[in-house]
């Protein structure tokens, strides 16, 4: 089995392709599927392979975390995991350099999504260490990272490709436990609402599972 997760109008073969249905997307009404679902409630079955493409910007600090896990999950070991995303330090440095305000509305469509759906919003970031990072503790050996998009270019279009392979599978409690202790990393000084934030947020976390 391998997936193909937020897969719009690019069919792949050989994959489970899954999106929301047509009636979810306002522009693009061009979607092709063999499954309509929203991937944070679908159950996985183990699989081999799970990738998607501009689509793990759409999930905020808990859904993320959640996704890994339950991604995670599924694999089998020597599956591969392999997510596409905007590379949001090479659009940092677009906009630092860009030279006019045409150039900027445009990275920040990039940065932020396209807006023509209630889903459509880029509403997290990640860098590719930063996902580097958590892949390794969740016992992924990271094969494959590439950049690609010209900052300096006029429609500078830029993202980052991560692809790990799952060398061990560890227990949902300790899986749960690292992903827990990633959700501190949000923490921004140690005040009494920083604190309460990052309780809030690994409660969220907990509700979620618990849901399963």
């Amino acid at each position: 089995m391998k997936y193909h997760l937020g897969c719009g109008s690019h069919y792949l073969q050989g994959y489970l392709n899954v999106d929301f249905p047509s009636d979810r997307h306002e522009v693009n009404t061009q979607v092709k599927t063999d499954l309509y679902a929203d991937v944070l409630e679908m159950h996985y079955e183990p699989c081999e392979e799970i990738r998607c493409h501009h689509m793990f910007e759409h999930f905020g600090y808990v859904d993320s975390l959640f996704l890994l896990r339950q991604w995670t999950l599924a694999l089998q070991i020597n599956g591969c995991l392999w997510i596409d995303i905007p590379d949001v330090e090479a659009l940092a440095k677009a906009l630092c350099i860009s030279d006019s305000v045409d150039k900027d509305f445009i990275i920040i469509r990039y940065l932020y999504g396209s807006h023509e759906s209630d889903w459509a919003y880029h509403i997290n970031g990640w860098t590719s260490r930063m996902l580097s990072s958590v892949l390794k503790q969740l016992g992924y050996e990271l094969i494959d990272i590439q950049r690609y998009g010209d900052p300096s270019n006029s429609l500078p279009n830029c993202g980052v490709s991560v692809k790990g392979k799952l060398l061990s599978k560890i227990s949902s409690e300790i899986l749960d436990q690292k992903l827990l202790d990633t959700m501190s990393k949000y923490m921004s000084g140690n005040t009494d609402f920083e604190q309460s934030l990052v309780r809030y947020l690994c409660a969220k976390y907990t509700s979620r599972i618990e849901k399963k």
